[in-house]
């Protein structure tokens, strides 16, 4: 967000409502005809998020609501709540006074820590072993082609030489 409303106030040179600038604030002409649109098309614009290189959210706070009830006062605190409030009676004290408890539901953190799927070393593992399935590289495919190379090698080199190269691989 902070590097959209920056963009926005380099092409309108004011700032929205919500930031703390009170002599670089829009006029409501200014924030309806430049600001506003601004803030839209940046947020939207695919290239300018990857250009702002935002990351993912670190903090998030979630907060769920939920209402429970119950008739006020209850009747063991009704003759003490009289006495120390200035309510005539029990319909002037319902009419007026309200309790008011707020308490977290659970006492709950959840961590989320973001990690590489593949590392370096995992990835050519990994790429490795596709590559020994599909080929059958094994052991002996190896030699195999180690025996292959060695042999074409004596036969160019017999060849330079101007000798039979049929004999000389026949005999080996």
């Amino acid at each position: 967000m902070e590097c959209v409303q920056v963009k926005a106030f380099r092409q309108c040179g004011c700032v929205g409502p919500y930031v703390p600038l009170d002599d670089l604030r829009c006029s409501l002409v200014d924030l309806d005809t430049c600001y506003n649109p601004a803030v839209r098309s940046l947020s939207k614009n695919g290239t300018f998020v990857e250009e702002c290189r935002c990351a993912s959210e670190c903090v998030f706070d979630r907060y769920t609501a939920q209402v429970s009830s119950s008739s006020f006062p209850a009747d063991k605190w009704e003759s003490t709540l009289l006495k120390n409030t200035r309510a005539r009676d029990r319909k002037s004290m319902e009419d007026n006074y309200l309790e008011l408890k707020v308490f977290y539901d659970r006492m709950m953190v959840t961590s989320i820590t973001q990690q590489p799927q593949y590392t370096v070393a995992s990835l050519f593992s990994n790429v490795g072993g596709q590559m020994g399935l599909c080929l059958g590289a094994s052991l002996l495919t190896v030699a195999e082609i180690a025996e292959l190379l060695v042999f074409i090698i004596l036969f160019l080199f017999d060849k330079c030489r101007g000798r039979k190269a049929r004999n000389r691989i026949s005999n080996w």
